[in-house]
């Protein structure tokens, strides 16, 4: 045989061993939730192996999500977290811990690039609220049990929350600045250089936005997602 032939061979027979692999990554990842709800397509990349998302699919920690044109995803985490994401939106389930008991350990990491979403907390924020962590490309959020947005700009981010418990607030830090939302209805600007504005109440362009996306899943009965072993 050439040697060039046994080249194409051994580049040939890698391939199949990586396509029999990378199966097995997926099944021996930790599941943590499942999609309520897809319109459009919608994507999870893990350990550099790409699918198609569907409803009723699992998510698995570090999963990096993308939601294509005119798509939007609900996805419900074991601890009843409720992550919604717009078109052509990009997060990644950095970590997540979820034991259901007095003393499981807890923690939840999500890093978001690009595009809309917006999360409700569950009950990993209501067992110890310092577990929860949300990474924008400019800033950090500290949640206190809330219902809260985050979205790309032209000129950077835009972060708000549309519900919060009584007492309870989002703390923002970026590495130039940090400021809290302390009540629900209002939102702040994130500048490239880090700097956040004042507080400003939520116009009505962008509850616009926000709804835009949760309209689509108003038509539908929404169920919460089944419940998974815990690993």
């Amino acid at each position: 045989m050439k040697p060039h032939h046994v080249q194409k061979l051994i580049i040939f027979i890698f391939a199949i061993l990586a396509l029999c692999l990378l199966p097995g990554l997926v099944l021996a990842a930790k599941p943590i939730g499942k999609v309520n709800n897809l319109e459009g397509k919608a994507f999870a990349t893990l350990s550099g192996q790409k699918r198609e998302l569907a409803s009723g699919a699992q998510v698995f920690e570090k999963d990096s999500l993308q939601t294509m044109e005119s798509s939007k995803i609900v996805i419900t985490f074991l601890d009843d977290t409720v992550l919604r994401m717009g078109e052509n939106t990009n997060v990644s389930l950095e970590q997540y811990s979820f034991e259901d008991k007095p003393d499981g350990i807890v923690g939840m990491v999500t890093r978001f690039f690009r595009g809309l979403v917006r999360m409700t907390t569950g009950k990993i924020v209501k067992r110890d609220r310092d577990k929860f962590s949300f990474q924008t490309p400019l800033a950090t959020l500290g949640i206190r049990g809330t219902e809260f947005f985050a979205q790309t700009v032209d000129d950077g981010e835009e972060i708000g929350v549309t519900s919060m418990e009584s007492g309870h607030q989002v703390a923002l830090a970026s590495s130039s600045d940090q400021t809290s939302i302390n009540e629900q209805g209002y939102y702040v600007k994130v500048g490239r250089d880090g700097k956040f504005s004042p507080l400003m109440r939520i116009s009505n362009t962008v509850s616009t936005r926000i709804m835009r996306m949760q309209n689509t899943f108003t038509r539908m009965k929404m169920q919460r997602a089944p419940r998974m072993p815990h690993q």
